[in-house]
């Protein structure tokens, strides 16, 4: 007898309770199965739950008929060739199903001349497949639109349901795609995703996506049929809720929620569609399923946690080079777990698979370098968010990256620019990923080392060139994008030099990014003239550019509080949100990063409540969008666990904390944003007494901020910072003792606000160990080093003054 956990008589049973005894059921002969269940005198509800799923098991035989072709006998027609349905004559009969027969069927009223499709309803006195059948004939009665079959008569004939639709002559979709060369299939993926975006766009949501249901004419159009599953993406059509209740659906090509009862979303579609991708590309499927309908559903179910191999694995040289990198990644964000982790719906994933046929980079690969080079390839419209510096809490020893710049690419407007991206553009990113790739794999310098190795003798080149001004914004927008805003100002400058020769609408582009740059530079009060200079030509026609003008606001906003003026910083957040909710509506990405702004605005200017229920309904719009895992959704749970830090809310504050380390380590590659909440995460940790937890955090930190940010960065020097003081807790001091002769050696040479942090790291040492006097002296060092910095010091001298004020007098 197999292993059977212990189960009260009343609990509900686990599946590994259900699963042995449910592999031996399904092996006794259908007509005994049900005795010989009875006779093992097994708990009552186990027994009941294996009875409910063998009877599953038996209606699903019908249901999965494109499959399991021989998992019921054949029965003969309902319709016999000539008989007379409504102003149809039956021709014969294509195929059958769990519910009902398809014929083909002619004209018979002598109206016209025309075949088409019938398909019957032979389960009359069932109330919920009429109920099913009626949607179907309702949903192709709203999608008249090209490559969704057309229903063009309906009735009844003996009681029997029945629905005309035209009729498609043509293969299975994967029949017709495996007659074509991988251009081929990927011309007709595209297709079949843009036909089930029109679907979504028409509010319908199909939810049995397979190759049974997608036929492909003569002409290599598909034509998308069998609506029989498909619900209005309304959360319920009829009163009937869009959950999976029943097991009627493909277990090879459903998603996973549809296999567990839930919500089935155009998500479910997405996946069904990246199954349908893998199987196109890649000739087979992403998984091995065998036996009939019931047994494939439960083998997927013990598989929904393991990641398939990606479509190139295994493939021939050539196609494994054509599917490597941004085919395999759209195909495995189609096929994520959890619906919130895919493309929103069709739409979304036709815009990838259409970027990827331009040769642009690909939404589902990220921000991962060097891949980050064909950015280049893009205009990037940078909303001026508020600063990327960290601020180094020396009193609390957290540090708070307000990460509100706004990285998304802006496209509207510019369509026209794009198209005039010329050639040099594309030969400079060949260029630099050439350089790239010829590097060894384990000496592989960054983007930026990569641009900055080959951006001088380039941009002189093109520089007098018209085409190649385009060039040059380009890769001053390249440089904004990693963060080198020194650079990227060089470029906006050498570009504005000559505003005669750019179009006015170029150089308002590059006076708001150049702005952006100055003030991320520390040089505020430079930065308004350009900023107003754009505004201004933007102000010649506010109708068009109504939606740059809301993004100015934020840089605007950004200098109006350096300027001290911070209700009038909330005024411009606050007319810039107004704008964008009426441009864009109220779910929109462009009115969460507004909101994530106005909210740091007001935690920065002391309104922590307001900060708070900012923060609160900014995530909830993030969350409503299915976009958790970007820089500004991970950006506001950054800030908002520093409220709370400051609130004394330090266990909120780690719970915040720890959910965005999480979602950057599953949806983002490592970077110095990582780099800082680990440092941010692993300091609360330390100053809630877990040194033991927060020592690896921070050692990860120090390594990623070191890579990414550089050796003597502020992300580094914090990090290491922290790493010292959980040493020093733990009992190893010798350990301490280096990192803080690494601090030292990092410092040497560094920008004056890094030379600075030797000394603040020793006070804080000597002052763990209670040695006051050392305190005092390298904390006075610290203070006239930063004092001599002025502005960009003042953070630093306040905190440094908040923790001697914790220190006894000397």
């Amino acid at each position: 007898m197999p292993d059977n956990p212990s189960l009260a008589e009343t609990d509900r049973p686990t599946w590994p309770q259900v699963e042995p005894w449910l592999d031996r059921a399904l092996a006794v002969p259908d007509k005994e199965r049900l005795t010989w269940l009875k006779a093992q005198a097994l708990p009552p509800a186990l027994h009941d739950e294996l009875v409910a799923l063998l009877q599953a098991e038996a209606g699903s035989r019908g249901l999965y008929a494109a499959a399991d072709v021989d998992a019921a006998p054949a029965a003969p027609a309902a319709l016999a060739s000539g008989t007379r349905v409504g102003a149809w004559r039956v021709v014969g009969l294509i195929g059958r199903g769990g519910s009902g027969e398809v014929y083909r069927v002619e004209r018979a009223d002598g109206s016209y001349q025309q075949q088409a499709a019938l398909k019957l309803l032979h389960t009359a006195d069932d109330a919920d497949e009429r109920r099913r059948f009626a949607a179907e004939r309702h949903t192709l009665a709203r999608l008249q639109v090209p490559g969704i079959v057309r229903l063009l008569d309906a009735g009844s004939h003996d009681g029997h349901p029945w629905a005309v639709t035209e009729l498609i002559d043509g293969q299975p979709l994967d029949a017709a795609g495996d007659a074509l060369d991988l251009p081929g299939r990927m011309v007709l993926l595209r297709r079949v995703v843009g036909v089930v975006a029109t679907a979504h766009a028409g509010g319908v949501v199909h939810r049995d996506l397979k190759p049974a249901n997608v036929l492909v004419d003569a002409d290599g159009a598909p034509h998308l049929l069998d609506f029989g599953l498909a619900r209005r993406d309304t959360g319920s059509i009829d009163g009937e809720v869009t959950q999976t209740l029943s097991l009627r659906l493909t277990p090879d090509w459903c998603a996973p929620e549809q296999l567990t009862g839930g919500v089935a979303g155009p998500p479910a579609d997405v996946f069904a569609l990246g199954v349908l991708a893998y199987r196109l590309l890649a000739g087979r499927l992403p998984w091995t399923l065998a036996g009939p309908g019931m047994q494939r559903a439960l083998q997927r179910l013990q598989q929904l946690d393991q990641s398939p191999l990606p479509p190139s694995h295994g493939q021939p040289p050539a196609v494994r080079q054509a599917l490597r990198g941004d085919l395999d990644a759209i195909v495995a964000r189609c096929l994520a777990r959890e619906p919130g982790q895919r493309y929103a719906d069709a739409a979304a994933l036709a815009e990838d698979l259409d970027r990827h046929a331009r040769g642009l980079p690909v939404r589902a690969r990220g921000d991962a370098a060097p891949y980050v080079l064909g950015r280049l390839l893009r205009r990037h419209r940078m909303v001026a968010g508020a600063s990327a510096a960290v601020v180094l809490s020396l009193a609390g020893g957290l540090g708070a990256t307000a990460w509100m710049a706004h990285r998304a690419a802006q496209e509207r407007d510019v369509a026209q620019a794009e198209a005039r991206i010329s050639r040099g553009v594309r030969d400079l990113v060949i260029t630099l990923l050439r350089d790239v790739q010829a590097q060894p794999p384990g000496e592989r310098q960054p983007p930026s080392a990569v641009l900055a190795r080959n951006a001088e003798r380039l941009s002189a080149t093109l520089a007098d060139d018209p085409q190649g001004r385009d060039t040059l914004l380009a890769m001053a927008q390249l440089y904004y994008q990693l963060n080198d805003y020194v650079g990227a100002a060089a470029l906006y400058e050498r570009l504005l030099a000559d505003t005669a020769a750019i179009a006015p609408e170029q150089q308002a582009q590059a006076e708001a990014e150049w702005a952006q740059c100055l003030w991320r530079m520390g040089r505020a009060d430079e930065a308004g003239a350009p900023l107003a200079r754009a505004q201004a030509f933007w102000a010649t026609d506010p109708s068009r550019w109504r939606l740059r003008l809301a993004e100015s606001r934020h840089l605007q906003a950004q200098l109006a509080r350096h300027a001290g003026d911070a209700a009038g910083a909330i005024a411009l957040l606050e007319q810039a949100l107004a704008t964008q909710r009426e441009a864009l509506g109220p779910a929109h990405v462009e009115v969460a990063v507004t909101m994530n702004n106005l909210a740091f605005t007001r935690h920065q200017t002391g309104d922590r409540d307001g900060a708070r229920s900012g923060y609160q309904a900014a995530w909830a719009l993030w969350e409503q969008l299915g976009d958790t895992d970007g820089p500004d959704a991970l950006g506001l749970l950054n800030n908002w666990a520093v409220l709370e830090m400051q609130a004394g809310q330090t266990a909120e504050a780690e719970r915040l904390w720890q959910r965005a380390v999480d979602l950057h380590r599953a949806h983002l590659p490592p970077s110095a944003e990582q780099a800082a909440l680990l440092n941010n995460l692993g300091k609360l940790r330390l100053r809630r007494g877990d040194a033991a937890g927060a020592e690896p955090l921070l050692a990860e930190a120090v390594a990623q901020a070191t890579r990414f940010a550089g050796p003597a960065s502020p992300h580094a020097m914090a990090a290491l910072q922290g790493l010292a003081e959980a040493l020093a807790a733990l009992g190893r001091e010798g350990e301490g003792l280096q990192v803080l002769a690494d601090i030292e050696t990092r410092a040497a040479g560094a920008p004056p606000l890094a030379q600075a942090m030797p000394d603040l790291a020793w006070a804080r040492w000597h002052a763990l160990a209670g040695r006051w006097p050392e305190a005092h002296a390298r904390a006075d060092a610290a203070q006239a080093r930063l004092q001599a910095l002025g502005a960009a010091g003042a953070g630093h001298l306040a905190q440094l003054k908040a923790l001697r004020g914790g220190w006894p007098a000397r």
